[in-house]
């Protein structure tokens, strides 16, 4: 396993900060099962930067959508 990752988003490459693991439990804890279940083939690795940004822009989506 290696101990560095590569930002899907921004292509940056960063030391991982957890096991692989724990980032599908977190991903499980946010979005779901099904997300997590499938997650090679619904998710990207993002650093944090980019996954802060997503966030950001999910929230301001969801909201515009209520």
């Amino acid at each position: 396993m290696s101990d560095t990752y590569t930002c899907s988003v921004c292509k940056g490459v960063f030391a991982k900060a957890w096991s692989d693991e724990e980032a599908v439990a977190e991903t499980r804890a946010m979005y779901g099962d099904e997300i997590a279940d499938s997650i090679e083939e619904t998710c990207a690795v993002t650093c944090d930067d980019c996954h802060k940004e997503f966030l950001e822009w999910f929230e301001k989506t969801k909201a515009s959508m209520s």
